[in-house]
């Protein structure tokens, strides 16, 4: 039946890479934890390197995260199945590319969070007990953006007649306002440590853990790169290629990857400066530029978001606003403009209201298509405009 082909449909190369890495990972744990002959180690050796061999092969061929569309036979099949409320966020998540990537990541970054805390715990290292109480934090940002990328499906209904887009824009903007706690607590923990530098141990097993954390890190940003391509400027300036660049709640799920990413690396390489020489000031110092590099990167977002939640006129109309109503006016029949407003609903939907006095000789009609037509031009896709007629004179 479909769930079985489901089952073995899911496990693409990129996810058999993952788990041979996490099987790698196990076999290591043991090594380490208790001393197992080097014939373990050198199994769990090839073991890391086919899953890393697999994902980077799965990444080439661009199937990295498994692609099943909607009109793929496997789903068209088994969507119609999938029936009733329980499973219509399943149904949801697996039809749509954005939200199947976060759920995917999700999964392997839980799986590997609770590797991480298990051997942690079993060899009495809180380095990497915390380290996986920062991935449970990572979690919950990916849960936040997995919800938004699911409600922006969800149709109008009476009270929210708008329909939900807007909901990516807050996903968007909670994920940098926590981008932006985790930085500022790094900040001040990072200061604290280069004024006192601590007693700090590290070992190898920590150091393989933290590459493997990098390399679940990397696939994560290979899957959402394009999210974070011309993001360095503000959103409106309509730049984007793509249509990915406007969706800042995979913007921030990006930017939470990227984070994590950056955070390994600096980890592998202080962790190694510690092991090898004792310089002790290379965490503090690593976790200072980290903190400062994720303070940066999140300020493109933070202004975007909070743009379109206090409804600022779009970026790329503000240099042109008086020159839309200027064109608005200038319709025969037009006496002034009263009232307009000009606003982003989310990136992608410009909304526009304003009431047009005209006069009492104006054709309605043909007014109101002209100015429909007039103000469309300039990318505003939803539009009322209320026509008053002046009294004569």
């Amino acid at each position: 039946g479909w769930p079985l082909r489901i089952a073995l449909r899911a496990l693409p190369v990129a996810t058999r890479g993952g788990l041979a890495s996490l099987g790698g990972l196990l076999l290591y744990s043991g090594y380490w934890a208790a001393g197992v002959g080097s014939g373990l180690r050198v199994l769990a050796a090839l073991m890391l390197l086919l899953g890393h061999h697999l994902v980077l092969h799965s990444a080439a061929a661009g199937h990295l995260l498994p692609s099943y569309g909607a009109t793929s036979p496997l789903l068209s099949s088994a969507l119609p199945t999938l029936r009733g409320s329980q499973f219509s966020t399943v149904r949801t998540i697996l039809s749509s590319p954005d939200s199947r990537n976060i759920f995917i990541f999700l999964l392997c970054n839980l799986a590997f969070m609770v590797v991480e805390f298990l051997y942690g715990y079993l060899t009495n290292s809180l380095g990497l007990i915390s380290d996986a109480f920062h991935m449970l934090f990572d979690s919950v940002a990916l849960g936040i953006g997995l919800y938004a990328s699911i409600a922006k499906h969800w149709p109008p209904t009476r009270q929210y007649s708008y329909g939900y887009g807007r909901v990516q824009v807050l996903g968007g903007f909670a994920n940098g306002v926590f981008l932006c706690f985790i930085a500022f607590s790094v900040f001040v923990e990072s200061v604290k440590r280069l004024l006192e530098p601590p007693e700090m141990s590290t070992d190898v097993p920590t150091i393989v853990v933290s590459v493997l954390g990098l390399l679940i890190n990397l696939v994560g940003l290979y899957a959402f790169h394009d999210f974070g391509e011309g993001h360095g400027h503000s959103h409106d300036g309509g730049g984007h290629g793509h249509s990915h660049a406007h969706d800042d709640n995979m913007y921030g799920v990006y930017l939470h990857i990227l984070a994590d990413t950056v955070g390994s690396i600096a980890v592998i390489v202080s962790s190694t400066l510690i092991y090898f020489f004792g310089w002790r000031i290379s965490d503090p110092l690593a976790s200072l530029l980290i903190s400062i590099f994720i303070g940066t990167s999140v300020v493109p977002l933070l202004r975007s978001t909070s743009r379109t939640l206090l409804q600022s006129t779009p970026g790329a109309l503000l240099g042109k606003y008086e020159e839309v109503l200027r064109q608005v006016r200038a319709l025969p029949g037009v006496i002034e403009v009263v009232d307009p407003h000009i606003w982003s609903h989310t990136q992608s939907l410009q909304v526009a209201t304003l009431t047009l006095m005209v006069s009492p000789s104006a054709n309605p009609h043909d007014l109101l298509h002209h100015a429909n037509a007039t103000i469309r031009s300039h990318g505003i896709e939803n539009l009322t405009i209320q026509m008053e007629v002046a009294a004569a004179r």
